[in-house]
């Protein structure tokens, strides 16, 4: 596929959303502002650290006459960051780790960091193809494991939060990109199952990850259009308003529909009244504007599902006899965001707790997706350039 815009994708996820947003250059305009936030809304953070693994209570959402009151169960660090935090109340890396999905997810990425390796030095072989066989296989577990997450509100934040950046939300979109970029990857690769080139399977899957990859940009755009309108928060009290808020009614359907499947996350509903939803905060307008920018680059893949969609196996196989190397390089290519992606949602979960602030967890998972996927992106193109096809291989 478009192997130089999955380098812009890996690099705007790196650069963007998680390195940009919380720099020490953008942190010294804005950490006074925040420990007084922090200070005026955040109990002892000391609550934080006691059984920061297990699924938090559920928060009450107390509606007024014309604002909204959110009592909030414990600190959240994915609405506020944990800057004023002292270093000694702070969780430890282990302890923030040491659960069933991080395991999972630090699985994922040594297999990840393995198959870099083998990019990075062109070894296209048996041990390489059972390498992405596992890899792909632990994509789909890691999307379930999202699921899971949600249903049973494990390791899930409580707080009710806006659009994209609610926790559920994110868990989900997570699962779902994850899911569709493993399916990418399997489907265009050596080892792909006979059953999956069905012309039927191949519509039907296809068409749900094209509604994934654009999602990926749609989600945070109406979030931040949601939490710009006037009508907004009280969009629930004033029935002449319905409609006029078509962002916000989105973001209420989205974090509801998610939320509705955790067996201790439903949100309580009367008549035909949606859950009020805070406003953004500080760190969650930077985080919906970084997934904007990750959404943008995250389409490249749409392409690849539309041919798909549309050619099936007819036309993958003529490109595959014309370009030896494609099957390797679009499956490594898909599996390299797979990588990035579950590096980020480490750094989600590490932050969620409050093991460092953002400013210092960031850059050095950006160092990690750097070596898991812009690295061996790069040798990949190397190493098979001569092979395949960027952009003529659509028409084929």
């Amino acid at each position: 596929m478009f192997l130089h815009f999955n380098i812009m994708l890996l690099l705007t996820i790196i650069i963007v959303e998680n390195v940009l947003p919380f720099s020490p250059l953008h942190q010294t305009f804005h950490i006074s502002r925040n420990r007084q936030q922090n200070n005026n809304s955040r109990p002892n953070s000391s609550l934080q650290v006691k059984n920061f693994n297990q699924p938090q209570k559920k928060i009450s959402l107390e509606t007024e006459q014309n604002s909204s009151k959110t009592t909030l169960s414990i600190p959240d660090y994915l609405i506020t960051d944990s800057i004023s935090i002292p270093n000694d109340q702070r969780p430890t890396l282990y302890n923030a780790l040491s659960n069933p999905r991080d395991i999972l997810a630090i699985l994922l990425v040594l297999v990840g960091t393995v198959m870099s390796i083998f990019n990075t030095v062109g070894q296209y072989n048996e041990t390489y193809l059972q390498l992405e066989s596992v890899a792909i296989t632990l994509g789909f577990l890691s999307a379930l494991a999202h699921f899971i997450q949600i249903n049973t509100g494990y390791f899930i934040s409580s707080n009710i939060r806006r659009g994209i950046v609610d926790d559920a939300v994110i868990n989900a979109y997570a699962a779902f990109y994850s899911g569709a970029v493993s399916w990418l990857a399997l489907r265009s690769s050596e080892i792909c199952p006979h059953f999956l080139t069905h012309k039927v399977v191949d519509i039907v899957l296809s068409s749900f990850c094209i509604i994934i990859f654009v999602s990926s940009l749609v989600a945070p755009l109406l979030t931040l259009a949601a939490d710009t309108s006037p009508i907004g928060d009280n969009i629930n009290n004033d029935k002449d308003s319905k409609g006029g808020n078509m962002a916000y009614r989105l973001c209420q359907w989205m974090v509801a529909s998610i939320r509705s499947f955790s067996e201790e996350g439903n949100i309580n509903q009367e008549d035909d009244k949606q859950p009020l939803l805070p406003p953004l905060s500080e760190t969650e307008v930077l985080r919906a504007r970084g997934l904007v920018f990750i959404g943008l680059f995250g389409c490249v893949f749409t392409p690849d599902a539309i041919s798909f969609l549309i050619g099936g196996e007819e036309w993958w196989s003529r490109v595959s006899s014309a370009h030896i190397s494609q099957r390797m390089l679009e499956s490594s290519t898909s599996l390299f965001a797979l990588f990035a992606t579950e590096s980020s949602m480490i750094a989600h979960r590490v932050g969620k707790v409050g093991v460092a602030p953002y400013m210092t967890i960031v850059p050095f998972f950006a160092g990690v997706c750097f070596l898991l996927a812009i690295i061996p992106c790069i040798c990949a193109l190397y190493w098979l350039g001569d092979d395949v096809s960027f952009f003529s291989f659509y028409r084929e």
